[in-house]
């Protein structure tokens, strides 16, 4: 567990600096790292085998890159 969560934190924080060209702050890294492991546990209580439990890993981290875009940052009107 604890080597998942430095990889979800390495994914948060280059999501995030990628999507929104700035850092994370401590907040926003703790909220994305607690949906990821919600999502990667929920995804995987489905999975039967290792091979399923990482399709469901990194689903998580495709649900989560799906939420980056729904943040307000991407919210303008033109």
């Amino acid at each position: 567990p604890e080597r998942i969560d430095d990889q979800f934190k390495s994914i948060v924080q280059q999501a995030l600096l990628i999507a929104l060209g700035r850092d994370g702050s401590a907040m926003e890294i703790e909220v994305s790292l607690e949906f990821l492991r919600h999502q990667a546990a929920e995804r995987q209580s489905r999975a039967k085998t290792d091979d399923e439990k990482m399709a469901a890993t990194r689903a998580a981290v495709a649900d989560y890159c799906q939420a980056v875009f729904g943040l307000n940052e991407f919210i303008y009107v033109d």
